[in-house]
């Protein structure tokens, strides 16, 4: 018998509003690890949710979802919470307690568990993730890396036989995710725990799931083992597929009829070494393709030895840094959680005043509101919505910003598919939804300096298209951008210069290209591919670059 079954099921959030799920029937065996894969809005959080009666947004919905062969509605939320578990993308939102031991803890005194039992399975639990350093800490003193792996210690600790994974690396940096994801897989390969996971960082995924269920518009579209998915994804040329791993992605371009699509960066490095032998890259170098302008422009914000702290007895978030920004183009701030990147943002903004050194704006750029305004997309989106509905927050902007404002929030909503989620509940919209609308709602006031705080986000591949094309016409038009991000394939392909943050100071500012080529690890999956073969190519297209002259 499968562990869990879902038949025939269909979801609306709304009386007369198309469904979000239709007819969507599937099993999953026990020991299984099931990546959920689509565009944002396809149904994937709200076919999750409906996997645990607590979680199902509401709505109405048809068909029957069975866990162990009893269905949902007949068990009990305490079995349900003894049974399956749930991490989502909000670090802070399961964090209930004070410190890291008590959070553990929590769950277990909620089911009744006896205190001796308690104790003995909460030390197991830590000691299995590696959690004891942090166990008489105060949760809020941890990194959002650390925060998560208490959320999953917290979780696995009631000794969960399913899994619920809601993007929950959609705020670590790329190594805490890789952390996570590790974390997980041991559980799945080891303990036989059942995991089903919806993630936009598929990349990363694919070589550690067993299964992959792609969902568009509410259906089913492919259902087999990961390489299958990939080879039917890449030659329907879905719009999923740019966030396929990079090894499977260049080996697909380079040799269709290639029988073993390499699906992490280690095989692929080795499928690449093996292909460069056999047919021998062209001489011309990439850097000749899109190379950085030589005229540097004149900066349009500078921080000097800048220090910031959030409490008169804390420590500096920020301690005597500085940073300049070129005037137009589009520029990135990369760095782990807890290095600085949200904070040297809101100083931009200037939600906030340093405690030592300067923020400078250049004449054209001030944080005043109107024209020339500095405007923040902060990294909890939905602080921007006031309002019952999405378009009533656009109504209210535009009666800030004037007829152009709402002019522009129309064609940016229509080419974000915003338009469709006019009259929802901001807090009703999926991740990305809420990602794109908040991107219109801080593009209606045409700032001259836009400040985009996680732009990728939830995004799923479609989406980025977008805003990369969107960024790219923002800086044509001399609007300067500073992005930060986890996402290094989407600074490499679209931003002009990166400044690399750790513990609180920039260590290194340079253009993209450079700023790929002098790094070993915090760099691209397409540039550990290709070394040696090629130097100094960091996207995908640059990688098959040499076969395609």
């Amino acid at each position: 018998m499968a562990l869990l079954n879902v038949e025939h099921l269909g979801f609306s959030y709304g009386c007369g509003e198309e469904p979000v799920l239709q007819d969507v029937s599937f099993s999953v065996e026990r020991g299984e690890y099931v990546l959920l894969l689509g565009e944002s809005g396809c149904g994937k959080t709200t076919l999750l949710r409906s996997l645990k009666s607590v979680l199902t947004p509401r709505g109405t919905m048809r068909g029957c979802v069975s866990y162990g062969g009893v269905s949902l509605a007949e068990l009990s939320l305490r079995d349900q919470a003894a049974a399956i578990g749930y991490v989502g993308q909000d670090l802070d939102a399961q964090l209930v307690c004070d410190t890291v031991g008590h959070e553990l803890a929590f769950g277990l005194e909620n089911l009744g568990v006896e205190p001796v039992a308690v104790r003995a399975r909460v030390a197991e639990m830590a000691a299995y993730l590696g959690l004891e350093p942090l166990f008489g800490r105060p949760v809020q003193e941890l990194s959002g890396g650390e925060k998560q792996l208490v959320n999953l210690a917290s979780v696995m600790v009631m000794r969960p036989r399913l899994l619920l994974l809601d993007e929950p690396c959609a705020q670590l940096d790329p190594l805490a995710g890789r952390m996570f994801m590790d974390a997980v897989a041991r559980m799945n390969r080891e303990r036989g725990v059942t995991v089903v996971m919806v993630e936009h960082r598929a990349a990363e995924m694919f070589s550690l799931v067993s299964r992959v269920l792609s969902l568009r518009e509410g259906r089913i579209a492919f259902d087999g083992a990961p390489e299958e998915v990939a080879r039917q994804l890449l030659a329907a040329n879905d719009p999923v597929a740019p966030s396929l791993p990079a090894a499977a992605r260049i080996a697909h371009a380079l040799d269709r009829e290639e029988e073993r699509l390499p699906l992490d960066t280690g095989t692929g490095r080795l499928w690449f070494q093996a292909w460069c032998r056999q047919h021998p890259p062209a001489t011309r170098p990439i850097a000749e393709e899109g190379s950085a302008p030589s005229v540097v422009a004149p900066p349009v914000i500078e921080l000097r030895d800048v220090s910031f702290r959030y409490g008169r007895e804390l420590p500096d978030v920020l301690s005597r840094t500085s940073l300049v920004v070129p005037r137009g183009g589009v520029h990135a701030v990369v760095g782990g959680n807890g290095s600085g990147k949200s904070t040297l943002l809101e100083l931009m903004a200037g939600v906030h005043r340093p405690v030592r050194g300067r923020v400078r704006f250049t004449t054209g750029a001030s944080r005043r509101s109107g024209g020339g305004a500095v405007a923040l997309l902060p990294q909890e989106p939905i602080d921007l919505f006031a309002h019952d509905t999405v378009g009533a927050s656009f109504e209210a902007a535009g009666v800030v910003h004037g007829a152009r404002a709402r002019e522009r929030a129309c064609m940016l909503a229509e080419r974000f598919a915003v338009d469709r989620v006019l009259q929802r509940d901001p807090r009703d919209l999926s991740a990305g939804e809420l990602q794109r609308a908040a991107l219109v709602l801080v593009l209606m006031g045409e700032p001259a300096v836009l400040l985009l705080d996680e732009a990728t986000r939830s995004l799923d591949a479609p989406s980025k298209g977008v805003l990369a094309g969107l960024l790219r016409e923002l800086a044509a038009e001399g609007t300067t951008v500073v992005l930060s991000s986890h996402d290094l394939q989407f600074c490499a392909e679209n931003a002009e210069t990166i400044a690399f943050l750790f513990d609180g100071s920039v260590v290194a500012q340079a253009p993209v290209r450079s700023f790929f080529a002098d790094t070993a690890y915090y760099t691209t999956d397409p540039a550990v591919i290709t070394r040696p073969c090629l130097s100094d190519a960091i996207t995908v297209a640059e990688a098959v670059a040499p076969w395609r002259a």
